[in-house]
C-alpha cells in the first residue's frame, strides 16, 4: 500500500477532475492514503478518501 503520493499537473483541476472527482478516485483505486497535487497555482495535500457512488 502506498502511503503518500505526488501528483503533478500542467493546469489547475477543477472538482470534477481533481480533489472530489477523478484523481481522487484514481487514487484511491491504487491504494493511496496522502496525495500532494502540484499545479501552476501552488500545491495541496488531501487524505484521499472513498469516491462517491451514483444513486
Amino acid at each position: 500500500m502506498l502511503l503518500a503520493w505526488d501528483f503533478k499537473s500542467h493546469a489547475d483541476m477543477g472538482a470534477a477532475c481533481g480533489l472530489r472527482g477523478g484523481v481522487n478516485s484514481m487514487a484511491w483505486q491504487l491504494g493511496i492514503e496522502e496525495l500532494e497535487i502540484i499545479a501552476p497555482s501552488g500545491s495541496k495535500t488531501i487524505i484521499v478518501k472513498p469516491p462517491k457512488t451514483r444513486r
